[in-house]
């Protein structure tokens, strides 16, 4: 999830400063209100802006989050992000990049998505604590799907192995780590699918399809699903899953991918 921060600062500071402002002024135009009091209630005041702000915060993460998870827009999910991006600067812009070229690569604009990921260092960008830590696995976790996409699996595994490196830091999030370690799993079997070795694929993701809460997540299933059957001559179960991305895949470069297959193999009535 993408966390912004510049509008809810400025939501709590001003509710914070507003009640403080309205508490002087009742203490010193009315005596309805007395100095020591008012102190607990001005800071009842600021805890509740604090909530206010903070789920302000949550909606407005849950809104660009949703644009990509759940409508399955890659394109509406990088013009959000590229708003806050432009407003931002230090670790919250790095993570910013990664999600923009994270929605370039959905897109399918892979060359875009690495000129991104090419203004990011690896020395002067990721600080030695947890959150650098993350955003540095997330960053070969972005680069192993571009050099998948381009077709460079020697590369590919290079910034795999980078992410194993990584997940065996004694600094990573320990909560953090079996979600991270699925990702690392699945681009496991991505490249050897691309090496030609599909044992185990077909069951992983029919697992992740069943287990994924998100569109977007059921969409990627069931077209590595269709090239998986594909790879089988399994025709008919490769049909059905293409036409699933098809219909809820959006904008995703996963449509135009599985019309491309769709088109360039024999339909399942071609068969009966």
């Amino acid at each position: 999830m993408i966390y912004v921060f510049r509008r809810t600062k400025f939501l709590f500071i001003g509710l914070t400063i507003l009640s403080a402002l309205t508490l002087i002024t009742l203490i010193l135009v009315t005596e309805l209100v007395r100095p020591l009091p008012a102190f607990f209630v001005w800071l009842f005041l600021v805890l509740l802006s604090a909530v206010i702000a903070g789920r302000y915060a949550e909606k407005l993460n849950h809104e660009i989050d949703d644009t990509l998870t759940k409508k399955c827009n890659p394109h509406g999910y990088i013009e959000k992000l590229e708003k806050i991006l432009n407003r931002r600067t230090g670790d919250i812009s790095t993570i910013l990049l990664l999600n923009v070229s994270t929605g370039y690569l959905i897109s399918g604009d892979m060359q875009k998505a690495r000129r991104i990921l090419e203004t990011i260092s690896i020395q002067n960008n990721f600080s030695d604590n947890r959150a650098g830590i993350i955003n540095k696995w997330a960053y070969y976790n972005n680069f192993c799907s571009y050099f998948l996409n381009t077709d460079d699996i020697t590369n590919a595994e290079i910034m795999l192995n980078n992410m194993l490196e990584i997940l065996k830091n004694e600094k990573f999030p320990k909560q953090q780590y079996d979600a991270h370690y699925n990702y690392y799993i699945d681009k496991q079997f991505l490249i050897n699918i691309a090496k030609g070795d599909y044992a185990g694929a077909e069951q992983w993701y029919l697992i992740q399809f069943d287990r994924e809460k998100n569109l977007f997540g059921k969409v990627v299933a069931q077209y590595h699903l269709g090239r998986i059957y594909l790879h089988v001559e399994r025709f008919e179960e490769a049909e059905k899953a293409f036409n699933y991305v098809i219909e809820n895949g959006n904008t995703t470069r996963y449509v135009a991918k599985a019309r491309e297959f769709l088109n360039q193999w024999p339909k399942s009535e071609e068969l009966t």
